[in-house]
């Protein structure tokens, strides 16, 4: 667990440096040009390659030292964010070449993320992988909690281009535990020749093969297409009633509630019926929404964002556990990645019909229905057999 414990934090600063330097170039690229839609295109470079690169990272996690993958992939969004700050400090940073260098950082760490996942079940003892599952949340709550406010700090104090130097340092961070802990190595592969085609075709045929998995896939895809309607359409509504300031309090209560419900994760380690657990914790999502978009005013919204934010380590935490479990210990990252690759297209998705829906009815009624979407898919999902045998799952195979 110690050696778990170095690297994580090694991530986790590096997190908050990759954070801080994606609202700060967010809030440059805005103010350069007062177009929306680079915003858009900036986000999608950002998502896009999870979906078409991080495949690939499965595959490699699962075949390579993760070790020296992670450290590769680590060096490589370091050399992306070099580039950015060679073209801020020259004056060359445009959207397009933002666009261009968020996709070269985003590209290594879909290659990073699958490694770093399977390390998970390689470093941590069975007993305590709720508690691992916890902390990874507390390091992706805490980012965007800190990130934001870090970034409001620094743009002003010294600019961009200071940022993507503090940006460096933290990628410095997250390698110095990598070089330093050894990861245990995968155990003995067939004897066949590499293939990434049938190495990529053996992880979906297994997660085909048992539907409760599917289940779960189809069920954090609805989940993450309603965190982005969310997302977006919250902040209007905000603005709507009330300053930037109470925007600012509203997004606050959502990083809180993810941090407070990321130590409460890693202190707990989860309950043992997980999947029960996941429906009543989208419940209490969804219920936020629908509470907070019903009776839209800056507190309720404070008190709903707290909530939603409360449950989704908790969510995630349970989820990732229960996958930990199923995998075979080999296909671990192709499994990590084909996971992102499914569900994380939801959230552009998300962003896309969000502006169309609310046009139609409004920020606070969408709002609402994303709520009810939450609940109905969560009880549905739960009624479905396979998915509640999941629980029935109760240890790794190695």
């Amino acid at each position: 667990m110690s050696r778990f414990l170095a690297i994580w934090a090694g991530q986790l600063i590096s997190m908050i440096g990759s954070g801080v330097t994606a609202f700060a170039l967010a809030v440059f690229v805005y103010q350069d040009t007062g177009e929306v839609a680079h915003l858009a295109w900036i986000a999608a470079a950002a998502y896009l390659p999870h979906v078409l690169i991080g495949p690939y990272g499965g595959v490699l996690a699962d075949r390579l030292d993760r070790r020296l993958l992670m450290i590769g992939a680590d060096a490589g969004a370091a050399l992306a964010s070099a580039a950015m700050l060679a073209c801020a400090s020259a004056g060359l940073l445009g959207p397009w070449t933002a666009a261009l260098l968020v996709a070269a950082s985003a590209a290594c760490n879909a290659l990073q993320w699958p490694a770093h996942e399977s390390s998970i079940v390689a470093l941590v003892p069975v007993p305590q992988l709720g508690r691992a599952s916890g902390l990874v949340e507390l390091a992706r709550g805490g980012s965007q909690l800190l990130a934001p406010l870090l970034a409001g700090a620094l743009l002003p104090a010294i600019g961009l281009t200071g940022i993507l130097v503090v940006d460096l340092a933290s990628f410095a961070a997250g390698v110095i535990p990598l070089v330093l802990v050894r990861i245990p190595p995968h155990g003995a592969h067939a004897a066949r020749p590499p293939s990434t085609r049938r190495d990529l075709l053996e992880a979906w045929r297994f997660v085909v093969a048992r539907a409760g998995l599917v289940a779960m896939l189809a069920l954090f895809a609805v989940t993450s297409f309603t965190y982005a309607v969310v997302e977006l359409l919250m902040k209007p509504l905000v603005l709507s009633l009330g300053s930037p300031w109470d925007l600012g309090v509203v997004l606050s209560a959502v990083g809180v509630g993810m941090v407070v419900g990321s130590l409460t994760m890693a202190a707990w380690g989860g309950p043992r019926r997980r999947i029960l657990a996941i429906l009543l914790f989208q419940l209490v999502e969804g219920g936020a929404l629908i509470a907070g978009g019903a009776s839209p005013s800056v507190p309720v919204l404070t008190a709903a964002a707290f909530f939603y934010g409360l449950v989704i380590p908790l969510t995630f935490g349970c989820a990732r556990t229960i996958w930990q479990l199923a995998a075979p210990a080999e296909l671990q990252g192709r499994i990590a990645a084909l996971r992102n690759a499914i569900v994380v297209p939801a959230i552009p998705l998300g962003y896309a019909v969000a502006t169309p829906l609310a046009g139609a009815l409004g920020a606070a009624p969408v709002i609402v229905w994303m709520g009810i979407l939450t609940a109905a898919t969560a009880l549905a999902a739960y009624g479905f057999g396979p998915y509640r045998q999941l629980e029935l799952v109760r240890s790794t195979p190695s």
